[in-house]
């Protein structure tokens, strides 16, 4: 088994560690994110990791080995979220067993949408971006079909709520 986490600041990198049967971690890998990683998510098979990349607004790609290892993927950093939302503060992967999409969020209320290709790469579903109710989007999660996802607004303290179509497009839950 094994635990990645992020190394902001001096390293800026995503850290991958062993987990042995007592518990022990142990460092087997680190691979240099971008300026500011902030957030991460897998993909459900856990063979991609996604790291959404504050100071630049891109996200880091790499392939998950099976011996925990990460290799960037080619063309990471995805310059996604670059021009389309500014300061990403949340990321979330989401699949409907077919396709695989990623979403990000900012501090202006805004949800980028991707869906995700051939060796990870990235492309914006239809206008790249949904504008939400609130501002200050903190977190997410996505229900197991990918059809529905939920947004934690700080700034207004809800729970916002989006329809996935097939595509990986959002539209708001009516209420």
């Amino acid at each position: 088994d094994f635990l990645y986490v992020l190394a902001p600041g001096e390293t800026d990198a995503v850290v991958a560690l062993s987990i042995d049967a007592a518990g022990t971690l142990v460092e087997v890998d680190r691979e240099t994110a971008g300026p500011t990683p902030a957030a991460m998510a897998a993909t459900p098979e856990g063979d991609l990791l996604y790291v959404l990349n504050q100071d630049d607004s891109t996200i880091s790609c790499y392939a998950v080995g099976s011996d925990g290892l990460l290799t960037e993927a080619v063309g990471s950093p995805f310059n996604t979220v670059a021009g389309v939302t500014t300061f990403p503060l949340a990321i979330e992967v989401t699949s409907d067993g077919t396709n695989a999409f990623l979403y990000t969020t900012d501090n202006d209320g805004e949800i980028t949408q991707s869906a995700i290709g051939a060796g990870g790469a990235l492309t914006l579903v239809g206008a790249g971006v949904v504008t939400g109710a609130g501002a200050n989007y903190r977190g997410m999660a996505s229900t197991p079909g990918a059809d529905q996802l939920f947004v934690m607004d700080a700034g207004l303290d809800e729970i916002h709520a989006y329809d996935a179509d097939a595509a990986g497009a959002l539209t708001v839950h009516p209420s």
